[in-house]
C-alpha cells in the first residue's frame, strides 16, 4: 500500500466520509482534502526512509512557526515597538523586550501548576517569563506551587528551579 492509499484508509478509519462521496463542505472535508494535498506532493517527492523523517521534522517546525535552529543574539529576534517601552519579537511571539533593561524575555519560561492545573502568572516573587540566555530556543518547565488561604502561591519544591535558572536568567517581579 503507497502512502496515498494508507493516508485515504486511515481517514476511513477514523470516521471520515470518503472525499469522492457526496459530503457536506465543512471542517472534515477541507481537512482531509488539504492533508491530502499535502499527501501527494511528499509522495511525489520521493524521499527515501533516510530523507522522509527529516523532511517531516523540518516542514513540522516549519508549520508549527518553530525555529530551525537557536536564535543565536537579541538582534535574530527581530523587535518591533508594540507599546511604550516595550518591543515583540516577530520571529517568536512570546519574547518581548523592554527598553529600559534592553533584555528578552520569554513569557512562557515556567507554567506553574498546582491539583486545579497550569497557568502563567507569579508564584512568590517570581513571574512566568523570564529573561533569555543565548543561544535560546524556547522551553517551558512546569514548576509545583503551593497555594495558601489567600490565594498566595509558592514553589513547592525550590530544587525545580535550579533547572530553570540554567537555561534562563531570572527575572523577579518588582511589587509596588
Amino acid at each position: 500500500m503507497g502512502l496515498i492509499e494508507h493516508a485515504k484508509a486511515e481517514f476511513l478509519r477514523a470516521g471520515y466520509t470518503p472525499l469522492d462521496q457526496h459530503q457536506e463542505d465543512g471542517p472534515n472535508k477541507w481537512m482531509q482534502e488539504n492533508v491530502l494535498a499535502l499527501i501527494e506532493i511528499f509522495a511525489k517527492q520521493g524521499h527515501s526512509g533516510m530523507s522522509a523523517p527529516y523532511c517531516i521534522s523540518v516542514f513540522e517546525k516549519l508549520a508549527n512557526y518553530k525555529l530551525l535552529t537557536p536564535i543565536k543574539s537579541i538582534d535574530d529576534f527581530k523587535f518591533t515597538e508594540v507599546s511604550e517601552n516595550t518591543c515583540q519579537s516577530s520571529v517568536i511571539s512570546s519574547v518581548f523586550k523592554c527598553e529600559k533593561t534592553g533584555k528578552a524575555y520569554y513569557l512562557d519560561a515556567i507554567t506553574w501548576r498546582d491539583k486545579s492545573g497550569g497557568w502563567h502568572g507569579t508564584a512568590g516573587n517570581l513571574g512566568s517569563s523570564q529573561y533569555v540566555k543565548y543561544p535560546f530556543t524556547p522551553k517551558t518547565f512546569y514548576i509545583d506551587v503551593n497555594c495558601d488561604d489567600e490565594n498566595n502561591f509558592s514553589v513547592k519544591d525550590e530544587s525545580q528551579l535550579n533547572e530553570v535558572f540554567e537555561y534562563y536568567d531570572k527575572k523577579t517581579v518588582e511589587r509596588s
